[in-house]
């Protein structure tokens, strides 16, 4: 009696409930029963539109750190953590770049509040300087700044002269003055230099505050030459290549003009007006010798002329002083005296 036969591990029963499952299976999905030829596979087509609530493969990139429309790295905050390591797996060369470009704007802006605070501090020293005219007081004043004074002289020469083309010839003579007591002492000579260029490069913006500018620059530019604060040819150097007519072939000209006329040194030290480089004794003589006159002649419109050309308003305190000292002495001279202060104050203060 022959045994039943079989095919691999299942029996005729056992094999014919396979068929049976597998043939309703393949029948659900479209394909032919199990012996039969195999359908084409279907693929997409140009035309069919992928589902939209499906986005991205889902994969992750950089080592867990995500990829669009993924959840990410579970170490992962709010805002991404950024690797700039170039060992690191998750390094970006563009995060770097982007961290390389904020370095020097964020330095910049410092930088920028820091000459600006600056200028505030000096422009404070030296309206204190132009009231006091306390030098040593003044380069305290500028040695206490936290700015260091051997990179950023050149602001305080600038704002110092930029100051007293404002002023008066008092005040002039004063920041003439001041920058030949700091010249090396307080200023580098590099530091004085650069600020003159920098009051140089300007002069088109100067003269719109101060028309008269490029003379009084140029003042300020044969003064220092004269006391050794400038070299002679600074201006040949600041003003190469100016074009013709313009401030700075002016500003030039002026200058070279003031150097090579005749006791140019003398007339440099005195160019601030009569008054304006006197000593204090020699201002005390001529308010006397103006008061004198007047008392002489008593023409008060000329002893008013006389004692504004000395240019020193905050020594008119000496003219009260000496007439009511003259006054006591002669009393005939009260009537006279007290005439001169009155109209004087009345027109001048």
């Amino acid at each position: 009696m022959s045994a039943p036969a079989t095919s691999g591990f299942l029996t005729d029963a056992q094999r014919a409930a396979l068929d049976a499952a597998l043939a309703a299976k393949q029948q659900s999905v479209g394909r032919p029963v199990k012996g039969g030829h195999h359908a084409p596979v279907s693929r997409p087509h140009a035309g069919d539109k992928k589902p939209k609530n499906i986005k991205g493969s889902g994969a992750t990139k950089k080592g867990g750190g995500g990829g669009k429309f993924t959840w990410g790295s579970l170490l992962e905050g709010e805002e991404g953590v950024s690797a700039l390591d170039r060992n690191d797996p998750n390094y970006d060369s563009d995060e770097e770049r982007a961290v390389q470009l904020q370095a020097p704007n964020a330095a910049h802006t410092r930088v920028k509040a820091q000459v600006a605070a600056y200028k505030q501090e000096v422009t404070a020293i030296v309206e204190e300087y132009f009231s006091s005219g306390d030098v040593a007081n003044a380069a305290d004043s500028l040695a206490e700044l936290d700015a260091p004074i051997d990179t950023m002289g050149h602001y305080f020469v600038k704002r110092l002269v930029t100051l007293a083309l404002d002023r008066k010839d008092k005040e002039r003579e004063m920041a003439s003055s001041l920058l030949s007591n700091f010249y090396a002492e307080v200023i580098s000579a590099d530091q004085m230099q650069k600020g003159f260029a920098r009051l140089v490069e300007s002069i088109d913006d100067l003269v719109l505050d101060v028309p008269d500018a490029v003379e009084l620059l140029s003042l300020f530019i044969a003064r220092g030459v004269v006391d050794d604060v400038l070299p002679p040819a600074c201006t040949s150097r600041w003003a190469a290549g100016a074009p013709e007519g313009s401030n700075l072939a002016a500003l030039k000209h002026k200058v070279d003009l003031h150097l090579a006329a005749r006791h140019s040194a003398e007339r440099m030290l005195r160019c601030w007006g009569s008054g304006a480089g006197q000593s204090y004794a020699e201002t005390k003589e001529r308010i006397a010798k103006v008061l004198a006159e007047y008392l002489d002649s008593y023409d008060v419109a000329e002893a008013s002329r006389c004692l504004r050309s000395l240019g020193v308003p905050f020594f008119h305190h000496e003219l009260v002083k000496q007439g009511v000292h003259d006054a006591m002495e002669q009393p005939t001279h009260t009537d006279h005296v007290l005439r001169l202060l009155k109209r004087y104050g009345q027109f001048v203060y």
